[in-house]
């Protein structure tokens, strides 16, 4: 690879309590990359198209311990924006491209919820049928865009990754297991139909990104990340072409001038701010539980 030609920008997209901010660690001191961290999350959880506490039903002791986390943040909402849809898919894009004439890798992450507009999710409620524009690119993202990226799915499985949610949810935002949010937010229903899309439009459509090939989305499983870290590495470094010397096994804990100022954010990061790196062993008398 030369200074001319940088690797494609990678597309992380994966689940809450999926271990996506582990995996995301591994390669966040890397010199060949930049960051772009979860932007999705403001128009789905604070912009005035959220998909989340937007008063469906069961949810309003959610929205009240929703509201009085947020207010008690220095600045609100904070690291993550209440724009819409259309403008932060558009602003995500534009910095992808701006990484890349740098001659960076854009190093993209989200959950795959948040990049569902509320029409596609107004579907899954409502058990209708989806539309040939739905099933062929669920998210606000141009077509073009999400085929010039190699895609990643990060996924765990629902017996881990639904009581993990459960007590994160019962514990800041009052979410019980029949409401309609925690559906949403645990469902891997919104990993496949991304997959799909990926698979239908380069069996059936071809590629739209200038001929060229579509990739096939990378798949890994938590417990291949956690317990088989290295072959994960190997394989996602083969597959993206990113370097395998600037991935990092170990860091320091988040300072506490560099953790977010929102008190939501420090609920659900709480873990990762005070890691050194992957835990593996599994204390004897105790559950094991992959956070």
């Amino acid at each position: 690879m030369t200074r001319s030609d940088p690797i494609k920008p990678v597309c992380v997209f994966d689940g809450p309590r999926t271990c996506s901010q582990v995996f995301g660690k591994l390669w966040m001191a890397h010199p060949q990359l930049e960051h772009v961290f979860m932007h999705m999350m403001g128009p789905s959880v604070y912009g005035p198209q959220k998909n989340i506490w937007r008063g469906r039903q069961h949810c309003q002791d959610a929205e009240a311990a929703f509201t009085s986390l947020t207010e008690t943040a220095n600045n609100g909402p904070g690291m993550f924006p209440p724009e819409t849809y259309p403008n932060q898919s558009k602003e995500i894009q534009q910095t992808v491209a701006a990484i890349q004439e740098r001659r960076k890798t854009a190093w993209v992450k989200d959950h795959t919820f948040c990049v569902m507009p509320p029409a596609v999710i107004d579907t899954w409620l409502s058990k209708k049928s989806w539309s040939e524009k739905q099933l062929d690119n669920p998210t606000p993202f141009s077509t073009e865009f999400l085929d010039s990226v190699t895609p990643v799915f990060l996924f765990r499985h629902p017996a881990l990754t639904i009581p993990s949610w459960l007590r994160m949810m019962k514990d800041s935002l009052r979410n019980e297991i029949e409401d309609e949010d925690f559906q949403i937010c645990t469902t891997l229903y919104w990993t496949r139909l991304l997959f799909d899309s990926y698979l239908r439009r380069r069996g059936v459509m071809g590629c739209s990104n200038g001929g060229k090939s579509c990739k096939v989305p990378l798949i890994i499983e938590t417990s291949d990340l956690i317990y088989k870290t290295e072959a994960v590495v190997h394989r996602v470094c083969q597959e993206t072409g990113v370097a395998r010397d600037g991935v990092q096994f170990a860091w320091e804990p988040a300072p506490e001038d560099l953790q977010p100022p929102s008190a939501l954010a420090r609920t659900f990061f709480k873990d990762m701010f005070e890691s050194t790196g992957i835990r593996r062993k599994l204390q004897v008398g105790k559950p094991r539980e992959v956070r």
